[in-house]
């Protein structure tokens, strides 16, 4: 979905059976999001807060001592971050684009039931009742390593 203000948007919706309830509800709003900054796509994110049950956020380009920035944005959810600007910038004089920086947002009401199944500098996985969701981001350029897991429950 692309919108009026050009911010791109993937929104899924998943309808579950009367077995398989979600905190009380029939679905799951799942939105997913490249911020390409958190002062480019803060007010848009806020907006995505509101009106769906989880956000995966890309590119939300904060180091570990901004990270207050996006537990702020929605009184109402959950933030789950990763980030690996830190290493970029204990290394001296930081240049450039951060890289491998994702979040996810919950609704709180969903905390009963969420889980981080797993959080690494590229990707977050979480648990939402019955389904395990992931926020990967890959970039574009340069190579990527494929880190193999297992989810044993």
């Amino acid at each position: 979905m692309v919108l009026n203000s050009g911010h791109k948007v993937l929104l899924l919706e998943t309808g579950s059976s009367e077995g398989n309830k979600i905190a009380g509800t029939n679905n799951l709003t799942i939105a997913t999001y490249n911020l390409h900054g958190i002062n480019q796509g803060r007010c848009f994110l806020e907006s995505l807060c509101s009106s769906s049950d989880t956000v995966f956020v890309q590119e939300h380009w904060l180091a570990l001592f901004d990270l207050h920035q996006l537990y702020n944005i929605h009184d109402d959810t959950i933030c789950y971050t990763s980030s690996a600007k830190d290493a970029a910038i204990s290394r001296g004089c930081f240049r450039g684009r951060p890289f491998g920086r994702v979040a996810v947002f919950v609704k709180k009401a969903l905390g009963g039931v969420t889980k981080l199944v797993k959080a690494a500098t590229r990707y977050i996985i979480i648990q939402v009742g019955q389904f395990v969701l992931a926020n990967v981001y890959r970039g574009w350029r340069g190579s990527v390593t494929v880190e193999r897991w297992t989810c044993d429950q």
